[in-house]
C-alpha cells in the first residue's frame, strides 16, 4: 500500500524509525563484535582492550576500556552509515522506510540528488552510535542509557515532520546553493521577452516552436502509397499542428512531392458548409491551394448541387497533372465531426461514398485522417465506410512528446535571452509528462514570471512561485479535456487518485483504487472491470502511466494537483446527486445541447 507523505501519520513513521533503529543496531554490533575478535589481539596494551587473566593463550580473555568501546562504535556506527548510504543511493529510501512505503522526497518534487542522500544518511550515525555504547562490553550504563535516550527523542520528536533533521539539512544545503549561484554567473536582464513565443491555444504553424514528432512524420511519410491512413490521438496533443507543418513544407522529413489538401472538418461546422455542393466547393479549394504551382480558376467552375462533384473531379484532374506524375493527399482533421453532420441532415450518405471511391478509383489519391479516439463502427456507421478496411499498422497514436523533444520545446526557443536551470527542466517535464499543450502553457507562464520579475534566468524558486497560480488558472482546454474527453468513469478514478496520491511519484495498486472506490458514500455503481478499462483507457490518452504491474501514477503531474484543486471527489459527487434530482426531461435536453456542442 502507497502511503502519502502527509496522511503517513506518527505510527507510521514510528514504525520505520523503530525498523531502521532495529536495523542499526544490529548491523552496528555485528560490525563491533566483528572489530573486537579482530583487533583484542592486536590492542594488549590498554589503550583499547586490556586482558583480565593470564593463562593459557587460549582462554585470555580481554575486556574493552572505555575508550575502546567508544572507538568500536563509532566505527560501527560509521559501518551503519556506509548500508544506509548504499540503500539510499539504490532506493532512495531507508529500509524502514522502503517497508512502510514512505520514500525519501525533496521538498521541491525533485529526485535527490547525490548530495542530499549522502548528508541525509548521517541520520545512521548517531542510530547506529547509541546502542552500541549502549550494548558496550561491561560498563557506563547510565551514560549510554542518556545518549539513547537524547538520540531517540531527537528523531521521534521530529517524526511528525515531512523530513527528518538531517533530509532538512541536505535541503539547507542545496538551497544556499541556488542562493550562491544567483549572485555569480548569472545572465542580466535586458528586455521582455515579447512577443512570448510560447503558443497553447491554436495550432502551431511556424517552423521555430514545432518539436520532434520524427515517428509520425515518417509513419505518414512511409504509407502514404495507400489510400488512407488514420491518426488519432486526445485534444491538443498536436494533431493539427503536425499538419500544419506538412502542408506547409517544413518539416524534416521531406513532402514536396505531394499536393497537401487540408480540410478542417471543425471549422465545416461553422456554418461554412450547408449541403453537399459546399463540401465539394471546400475541397477543390483546399486543393488548389495546396498546388500553388498550378492556374486552377475555381470561378469558372459550377459548384451547383448537381455538377458540384464534378467540378471537384476536374480540379483534382488539373492538380494531378495528365501524366499524374503528383500525388495529392487530403489531410481531414476530426474526420468524425463528419458522422455529425449527415446526422443533422447538412450532408448526405452521398459524400463518404464519394470520397471512398475517389481515394479507391486514384492510384495518386490518399486522404489521412484524425480524430480524438479511434474509430468506431457503432458511433460512425457511414464514416466508416473510409476505413472499414483499414489495416492496423496503417493507424498510429499521436500522444505525448518524447522526454528529449520535450527538453528541447522547453529551452530552445528561448535560449538566447532566458537561462533555465536543468532541474527546472526535469520539474516542467515531470509536471506535463511530454504533453505539447501543457509544455507550452507551462513554459507561456514560465517566460511571463521571468517578465515580471525582469530577470533572465530560471530557477527552482522561480518554479515554486509560479506555478501554483498557474494551477489556479489553467485554461479552458483542460476542462475541455476532463469533460470531453474522459467518460464519468474516468473522471471519478482521477478524482480519488488526485486526493490519494499526494506527490508527484506516488503510486497506486489497483485494488486499493477498488477498495476506496467501492466506500459506501459514494454510491458509486463501477465493476473491477470497467475500472480496469478505466484504467486502460487513461494510460492510453497518456493520463496515467502503469509503473510496475496493477500500479498506476499521473503521467502529467499538472493535471493531478489541476483535479485535486478543482474537482475533487465531493465536487463529482454533488454533480451526480444534483443531476439525480434534475427533471428527467430537462437531463436528456442537457445531454443532447452537450452532443451537439461536440
Amino acid at each position: 500500500m502507497v502511503v502519502p507523505m502527509r496522511k503517513a501519520g506518527l505510527w507510521w513513521r514510528l514504525g520505520a524509525l523503530s525498523i531502521d533503529w532495529v536495523l542499526g543496531t544490529i548491523v552496528a554490533v555485528v560490525i563491533s563484535l566483528f572489530l573486537l575478535t579482530i583487533l583484542e589481539y592486536a590492542f594488549e596494551d590498554g589503550k583499547l582492550f586490556k586482558r583480565l587473566e593470564k593463562g593459557p593463550e587460549k582462554h585470555r580473555r580481554f575486556e574493552a576500556t572505555n575508550t575502546g568501546r567508544v572507538a568500536i562504535a563509532i566505527v560501527g556506527s560509521f559501518g551503519f552509515f556506509v548500508f544506509c548510504l548504499a540503500f539510499n543511493l539504490k532506493t532512495q529510501a531507508t529500509p524502514g522506510r522502503m517497508i512502510f512505503r514512505l520514500r525519501i522526497r525533496s521538498r521541491d518534487g525533485l529526485t535527490p540528488t547525490t548530495r542530499q542522500i549522502v548528508v541525509s544518511s548521517l541520520g545512521a550515525i548517531p542510530v547506529g552510535l547509541a546502542f552500541p555504547i549502549f550494548l558496550a562490553y561491561g560498563k557506563g550504563y547510565a551514560v549510554t542509557d542518556l545518549v539513547a535516550l537524547v538520540v531517540g527523542a531527537f528523531f521521534i520528536g521530529l517524526a511528525r515532520k515531512r523530513q527528518t533533521p538531517f533530509e532538512m539539512l541536505a535541503r539547507t544545503v542545496v538551497i544556499r546553493q541556488r542562493r550562491a549561484r544567483k549572485t555569480t554567473s548569472r545572465p542580466k536582464f535586458e528586455k521582455k521577452i515579447a512577443p512570448n513565443p510560447y503558443i497553447f491555444g491554436p495550432p502551431i504553424r511556424g517552423k521555430q516552436m514545432f518539436f520532434g514528432r520524427e515517428n509520425d512524420l515518417r509513419f505518414i511519410r512511409t504509407h502514404l502509397d495507400n489510400a488512407v491512413l488514420l491518426l488519432w490521438g486526445p485534444r491538443r496533443t498536436g494533431k493539427t499542428s503536425l499538419f500544419m507543418q506538412i502542408c506547409s513544407r517544413q518539416t524534416a522529413v521531406p513532402f514536396d512531392d505531394i499536393i497537401p489538401a487540408y480540410i478542417d472538418a471543425q471549422n465545416l461546422v461553422m456554418g461554412i458548409v450547408n449541403n453537399d455542393a459546399d463540401f465539394y466547393r471546400e475541397l477543390a479549394a483546399a486543393v488548389a491551394a495546396g498546388a500553388g504551382d498550378v492556374d486552377i480558376d475555381l470561378g469558372a467552375l459550377d459548384f451547383s448541387q448537381k455538377s458540384a462533384a464534378a467540378s471537384l473531379k476536374r480540379v483534382i484532374e488539373q492538380a494531378i497533372g495528365k501524366d499524374g506524375d503528383r500525388r495529392l493527399t487530403f489531410f481531414v482533421d476530426e474526420f468524425t465531426l463528419l458522422e455529425k453532420r449527415i446526422e443533422e441532415g447538412t450532408l448526405t450518405e452521398n459524400v463518404p461514398v464519394f470520397l471512398s471511391g475517389l481515394v479507391n478509383g486514384n492510384a495518386n489519391i490518399s486522404i489521412v485522417l484524425t480524430g480524438s479516439r479511434e474509430a468506431d463502427p457503432e458511433t460512425m456507421p457511414r464514416i466508416w465506410l473510409l476505413i472499414q478496411n483499414l489495416a492496423p499498422d496503417l493507424c498510429q497514436q499521436v500522444g505525448v512528446l518524447l522526454e528529449e523533444d520535450c527538453r528541447r520545446l522547453i529551452t530552445e526557443p528561448v535560449k538566447e535571452r532566458l537561462e533555465v536551470a536543468p532541474e527546472v527542466v526535469d520539474l516542467i517535464y515531470r509536471l506535463t509528462g511530454g504533453h505539447p499543450f501543457f509544455t507550452q502553457f507551462i513554459c507561456h507562464q514560465m517566460v511571463i514570471h521571468a517578465n515580471r520579475q525582469k530577470q533572465a534566468y530560471i530557477d527552482i524558486d522561480d518554479l515554486e512561485a509560479f506555478v501554483p497560480p498557474t494551477v489556479e488558472k489553467m485554461p479552458d482546454e483542460t476542462l475541455d479535456i476532463w469533460s470531453r474527453t474522459l467518460s464519468e468513469d474516468q473522471r471519478w478514478i482521477l478524482s480519488v487518485m488526485g486526493e490519494m496520491l499526494e506527490e508527484s511519484d506516488d503510486t497506486i495498486t489497483e485494488s486499493a483504487l477498488w477498495r476506496q472506490l467501492r466506500q459506501p458514500e459514494y454510491e458509486l455503481v463501477m465493476t473491477k472491470r470497467e475500472l480496469h478499462a478505466g484504467l486502460d483507457g487513461l494510460i492510453r490518452v497518456d493520463i496515467l502511466s502503469e509503473t510496475r504491474r496493477e500500479e498506476y501514477a499521473f503521467n502529467i503531474d499538472l493535471l493531478r494537483h489541476w483535479i485535486r484543486k478543482k474537482h475533487p471527489v465531493r465536487s463529482l459527487y454533488a454533480a451526480r446527486q444534483e443531476a439525480a434530482h434534475e427533471p428527467k426531461s430537462q437531463t436528456t435536453e442537457t445531454k443532447e445541447d452537450g452532443a451537439a456542442s461536440e
